[in-house]
């Protein structure tokens, strides 16, 4: 029987997910002698006290009824619960059956035996079970099997160096004290605070991370074996921890969404709590003191859209790509951001695809890690943008702490930064200013990098010196190749299935976009944003426009007007602006494509989402016919197009404003000029 099946059965009902799966299998590991000190560090919540603090000392004594287990927590209160637990089990007849020679004295009964919530001896054995608190004394005989959990109750309790010194005086001068050679450690921990015990242990003694079960056979007796299971994976798989990164540990009761939730409401404590990497808020080199802003300056008060990225060193590093403006206040203001572990076949269009949708003029990329190849391709798939690449000499650690204090006088973040990029903003307010204790540099780098290209410098004078610079860069002399246009098969094949006129629905497309095709000369999909209708939508997701609109009055204002239209390119412009202030509801506020479908029909159209409807309208005029074709039938608008009714046609598509843009009687115009052809 398996420490699984032993916990399995006697908690009828448990179920065993495959993190809880793998985890009792170390337990038994642990149980079996194969590790003489072992740490595992676990969100909350996620059943750890169950295994380590109930079901092992249970299934320790069982094994073997003369052995000597301790089991510690922040009060002693929550250890002889933990105490009292474990006698009900060995009480139970399931128990008994399994280990008829580990018993103890009947509660209520006199005897020689010890039977209380301090203390719990094995009748017959010279086994028996201690429970004590944070701080609390040991005495009698020494312990076979030490199990810690928790040494501290909450965060005030973890914040305080206090309590953090007197939590390892304790540890050192009563814990240690009771250990003999074969002795051995469990410590199951939720982390609070870089400095709490298992961090002041892995200052001191050495710790080897656990990540193959082949480790166990190698571990010698006086290393710590540690097991640090996220709740939200952001590390490379692992034997012990296979899941794919963005998965949650336990999504059945705690899901990635609900974890997502949490990081957005403190960024740092999730670090600590949920993914076991705390920070010391002292030793924190940016924390959370990153100015913000809520809408970009004008286009007029900005200088320069650039962009800097750098590559990823390795399979566990991150691509970092950040696109920028530089305002006339010399401010740096973050626009977008690329953060991911991905391969280079899928970054690649990614950065490419942020360069053209954020108007970047000019990207940087460093050259180290493959990044030339990398850039030679970002600036084929964005051929309006300059990219030009060179190699990062200065060190690493010295540019990044030298720059600190710029970094945050001169960086702004938009205000829902933590919410958008997750992962890079837990890796920039949990960036340590002992360099070597960092296990990602890369988005302070990119940072770093921004700040020396646009505030001293240095970087700029540096390559321009070479005869490099992002000027110098030859972009391939073809043209980007157009989308796809529809054919006259496929306008049959659509009017056929749509049952009305081909003639008829050419006179839509002729009339929304004057015949010049779904997409731009760039590829980017043919758009006009309306900012009546982004005022609306800003409200429904509880933003109020009016504090927005005087710094924004070409893409905010409450009632229709034709007056801020820019047509083309100039149309983008205003929605990268508006994306920049919710991206959603800037999808929701834009007409798309051939047809000019409205974003906000997105659910009417089939998708899931305003970004899959965006991405939809970005692929192909073949999509956009689909999309409109979609929304024609579920509307109900295409029997009018079927009739020839232009005016309820009219109405039912471009609402009641129709008769002031004429739009019945260009449809109806069109319609008789393709009849004739």
């Amino acid at each position: 029987m398996t420490f699984l099946d032993f916990t399995s059965r006697m908690f009828p009902s448990f179920r065993a997910t495959p993190f809880h799966t793998r985890y009792y299998a170390l337990l038994q590991a642990f149980a079996e002698g194969k590790v003489r000190r072992l740490m595992i560090t676990l969100p909350p919540q996620h059943g750890k006290s169950l295994g380590s603090s109930v079901a092992l000392p249970a299934w320790l004594l069982g094994n073997n009824p003369d052995l000597h287990v301790a089991i510690a927590s922040y009060s002693a209160s929550l250890a002889q619960k933990f105490n009292k637990r474990v006698q009900r089990l060995i009480d139970s007849p399931a128990y008994t059956d399994l280990f008829p020679d580990t018993t103890i004295k009947a509660a209520g009964r006199t005897g020689s035996y010890q039977r209380t919530g301090e203390l719990t001896e094995i009748v017959g054995h010279s086994g028996d079970l201690v429970a004590v608190g944070r701080e609390g004394s040991l005495t009698g005989n020494p312990v076979d099997v030490f199990i810690i959990d928790d040494l501290y109750k909450d965060a005030m309790e973890a914040n305080s160096p206090t309590v953090r010194d007197n939590c390892w005086d304790w540890y050192t001068s009563v814990v240690r004290t009771r250990e003999h050679n074969n002795s051995q450690e469990l410590i199951v921990f939720t982390r609070w605070h870089k400095e709490d015990l298992i961090g002041r242990i892995m200052q001191k003694e050495r710790v080897v991370e656990l990540k193959e079960w082949s480790q166990l056979d190698t571990i010698k007796s006086n290393e710590w074996l540690h097991l640090n299971l996220e709740a939200l994976k952001t590390t490379p798989a692992t034997e012990l921890d296979p899941r794919k990164v963005g998965e949650a540990l336990w999504e059945e009761r705690h899901s990635a969404e609900l974890l997502r939730e949490k990081q957005r409401l403190d960024t740092l404590q999730f670090e600590a709590m949920y993914q076991g990497r705390p920070s010391d808020a002292a030793g924190l080199l940016y924390g959370d003191n990153f100015k913000t802003y809520t809408v970009l300056p004008k286009s007029t008060e900005i200088t320069r859209k650039a962009n800097y990225t750098d590559t990823a060193d390795t399979g566990d590093d991150y691509l970092c790509s950040v696109s920028y403006s530089v305002g006339l206040d010399g401010d740096i203001y973050i626009e977008d951001v690329v953060y991911s572990r991905e391969k280079m076949e899928i970054t690649e269009p990614l950065v490419a695809r942020m360069l053209t949708e954020r108007g970047t003029r000019e990207a940087l990329i460093e050259s180290n890690n493959g990044g030339r190849g990398f850039a030679r391709n970002v600036g084929r798939l964005a051929p309006g943008c300059s990219v030009a690449w060179f190699h990062q000499s200065a060190n690493k650690e010295a540019r990044i702490l030298s720059n600190a204090s710029t970094v945050l006088r001169t960086i702004r973040m938009p205000i829902d930064w933590k919410e958008r990029w997750g992962d890079w903003a837990a890796h920039l307010m949990g960036y340590n200013r002992r360099f070597r204790t960092n296990r990602w540099h890369d988005a302070a780098d990119v940072l770093t990098g921004i700040v020396e290209c646009d505030v001293g410098r240095t970087l700029r004078k540096r390559i321009l010196s070479t005869g490099f610079s992002v000027r110098n860069y030859v972009r391939p002399k073809e043209p980007p190749k157009p989308p796809q246009r529809l054919t006259d098969e496929d306008f049959r094949k659509a009017a056929e299935e749509l049952g009305v006129e081909e003639t008829a629905l050419r006179a839509v497309v002729e009339v929304e976009c004057s015949s010049k095709g779904g997409f731009l000369a760039d590829g980017r999909p043919r758009i006009l944003f309306e900012g009546h209708i982004f005022w609306k939508r800003l409200q429904r997701r509880g933003i109020d426009p009016s504090t927005l609109a005087p710094s924004n009055p070409d893409i905010l204002y409450p009632r229709w007007t034709h007056a801020h239209y820019k047509g083309g390119k100039g149309e983008w412009e205003r929605f990268g602006r508006a994306a920049a202030i919710c991206e959603s509801a800037a999808v929701e506020s834009a007409s798309w494509g051939l047809f000019q479908i409205m974003g906000f029909h997105w659910k009417t159209c089939g998708c899931g989402s305003a970004e899959e409807f965006r991405k939809a309208m970005e692929r192909s005029e073949g999509e956009q016919l689909r999309l409109a074709m979609k929304f024609l039938e579920k509307t109900g608008i295409a029997v009018y197009l079927k009739t020839k009714d232009w005016c309820t046609f009219a109405l039912r598509y471009n609402g009641s404003g129709y008769k002031a843009n004429r739009y019945d009687e260009k449809l109806a115009a069109a319609y008789q000029k393709y009849k004739l052809q």
